[in-house]
């Protein structure tokens, strides 16, 4: 099984209605529930029934649009303004995909048999989300060398389109050309999360892999989510990833950081005791200072994001002038989430960051600033049109 390579581009293919699952956008009949005690073939979509019989899924007859790896895997952070691109010219929302990754790579001639992670709800984000599409994801993982599907546990915020809203839930997925997911269980804030990927039967290039979900401090968990006969092939290990789709502002995420910990790494050689960690950084609007620490057993994403200061602002410039006319300027600069817009008005108008000019006559200048997540702030300062003045005076 390989990767979707249809054309993708926003022209040509309408996504309305999609999921947004923690693999990418998927058609609604391409993601099932995977019944409890059933297993999957990754290879071809066969279900095995408990007893042992086994029956065919329908391929799926739509093109994913696949997040991560397949879509926005680099090995370097990208420069804000960048876009995500495939090699087949689709280029993602930059609010939406793969925000940042703690991510290793497994050296020539290992594969990865088990991953291991814990990491406590978090609190929730100081804005609530609207709409049936807009959701985060939190989740350790593994992705096999061709990238054709990731196997995942995940933390859910919001509606995906198929299940969620302004709650905490924890499902297990696994997704490649189609998604399979286990039953969602809604969680508590702080509640500790441990999920795992563990393999079996592992011979001639092929292992039997489970990923499962714990709610620890409530006792419960997802159903374990199995898929059998899969290619012996999981190279790239995601300690902690962050991924997002259609939100807007930095309020919508959780400040504090999110630490991923206690992680253990299996490979077919042995344990991983202290994987060399790197991290993925991806260019988001707004930017809202992501970033992400790691130890050999800790990946924190999130981790600069703090709650944003408030916008305040206030001006600088002379209180009266005379034909020779004065400048006005944000006297301290706004705070808030950049880019910035201005708005000057009364006796002077414009919209940069300062104003020039000579005003007909004494009045008021009034100056309103909005931030890239729509906060608004204002000051204004009353100016007197003067004949003779001895010198420009202060706010």
């Amino acid at each position: 099984m390989t990767a979707s390579k249809v054309p993708l581009n926003a022209t040509s293919l309408d996504t309305h209605g999609y999921i947004a699952t923690p693999a990418g956008l998927y058609h609604p009949s391409c993601v099932h529930l995977l019944p409890a005690g059933n297993k999957l073939d990754i290879r071809d979509s066969t279900i095995r029934r408990p007893d042992g019989t086994t029956y065919p899924m329908a391929a799926c007859a739509y093109p994913a649009v696949r997040s991560g790896a397949v879509q926005l895997r680099t090995t370097s952070a990208r420069p804000l303004g960048s876009s995500f691109q495939d090699a087949s010219g689709f280029s993602n929302p930059t609010s939406s995909g793969w925000i940042e990754t703690g991510d290793f790579t497994a050296s020539s001639g290992h594969v990865f048999r088990s991953l291991s992670a814990k990491w406590l709800v978090p609190g929730y984000p100081t804005s609530h989300y609207s709409g049936s599409d807009t959701v985060l994801y939190l989740f350790p993982g593994f992705q096999p060398s061709d990238n054709s599907y990731i196997i995942q546990p995940v933390l859910q915020y919001g509606a995906n389109g198929y299940w969620g809203g302004d709650y905490w839930v924890m499902a297990s997925w696994i997704c490649g050309s189609t998604c399979y997911h286990t039953d969602p269980v809604e969680v508590a804030l702080g509640d500790t999360l441990y999920g795992a990927v563990t393999s079996s039967g592992c011979s001639s290039g092929l292992c039997n892999f489970t990923v499962r979900t714990w709610d620890i401090s409530a006792g419960d968990s997802t159903q374990a989510l199995e898929e059998y006969n899969a290619p012996d092939s999981l190279t790239w290990a995601l300690g902690g990833t962050l991924e997002t789709y259609n939100l807007t502002s930095c309020s919508q995420y959780m400040g504090g950081g999110v630490k991923f910990f206690d992680i253990a790494v299996a490979d077919n050689y042995g344990n991983v005791s202290s994987p060399s960690w790197g991290k993925i950084l991806y260019s988001t609007t707004p930017s809202c200072g992501f970033d992400v620490l790691h130890t050999a057993t800790t990946v924190t994403v999130l981790d600069s994001l703090a709650p944003l200061p408030p916008l305040t602002v206030g001006l600088y410039g002379p209180t009266s002038v005379g034909s020779e006319g004065g400048t006005w300027s944000v006297e301290t600069g706004p705070s808030g989430a950049p880019p910035y817009t201005y708005s000057w008005s009364g006796i002077l108008s414009g919209t940069n960051s300062s104003v020039s000019g000579t005003p007909s006559s004494s009045g008021t200048l009034y100056l309103d600033v909005y931030d890239s997540n729509g906060t608004h702030a204002s000051a204004s300062l009353y100016v007197t049109r003067c004949t003779q003045c001895t010198g420009p005076g202060r706010p």
